[in-house]
């Protein structure tokens, strides 16, 4: 059951830029490019607060990083700070912290049960308070679950039980915020990629005249370069 679940939720992953109002159950997350700014009394702009948590996330991220080489209690006890201290700054980046911190946990040691623990411990931890942050992320952090942990079958029934309830919370919740009206054949309604183009093109969007020029230049490079391959063998 839990496969299937697996399988599923993590397909319908991929959809979640089309999950509907789903800032609205976020009442910490991270405001939009308007919310950046704020004036104090003397009219003056100062950085608001999402802009100091996305930088200290990223330090954070880097500081998990760092301990890779470092003793598992290290690593653990930094997860431990961490899980602490951005449940009152920001529920979103809280997330996103959680899934670094499972990811670095359960890449130590791939068959090591204590490992494995630990990483759901963070996941679960994590995962009793999925109702502030974006649903994204909860579906991510349930995909630390998969694992079975308990020794005797008794055991395994509980916690199959368990695991089983948290998918079915994910699912319950990309059901109420799924947007109804979406029509997955209408290409006006799916994302748009967010690629950068190369420096080269000047920063054109990729349906640019230059971006296509510059698209054949490469292209025409490529099979200049297997000519000149093919003529030396």
């Amino acid at each position: 059951m839990l496969e299937t679940l697996s399988v599923t939720i993590l397909s319908l992953a991929v959809f979640g830029g089309i999950i509907n109002d789903s800032w609205v159950h976020s009442p910490k997350a991270s405001g939009g490019p308007g919310d950046s700014f704020f004036r104090n009394h003397d009219g003056d702009q100062k950085a608001h607060q999402p802009i100091t948590a996305e930088n200290d996330y990223q330090t954070d991220v880097d500081r998990l990083i760092a301990l890779r080489s470092h003793p598992d209690g290290e690593l653990l006890a930094l997860a431990n700070e961490l899980e602490i201290k951005w449940r009152k700054i920001d529920w979103n980046q809280y997330a996103r912290v959680m899934m670094h911190v499972c990811s670095e946990i359960s890449n130590r040691k791939l068959n090591d049960l204590r490992m494995r623990e630990q990483s759901e411990h963070f996941a679960r931890e994590a995962l009793s308070h999925s109702s502030m942050f974006l649903w994204e992320y909860q579906s991510s952090l349930v995909g630390w679950l998969g694992y079975r942990l308990s020794p005797s079958n008794a055991a395994w029934i509980r916690e199959r039980r368990e695991k089983a309830e948290l998918w079915l919370q994910a699912w319950r919740r990309l059901e109420k915020e799924f947007d109804p009206t979406f029509d997955v054949n209408d290409r006006k309604q799916l994302p748009s990629m967010r690629v950068t183009p190369p420096f080269e093109t000047g920063w054109f969007t990729p349906g640019h005249a230059t971006f296509r020029d510059q698209r054949s230049k490469v292209a025409g490079s490529i099979r200049g370069s297997d000519c000149r391959k093919q003529q030396e063998i």
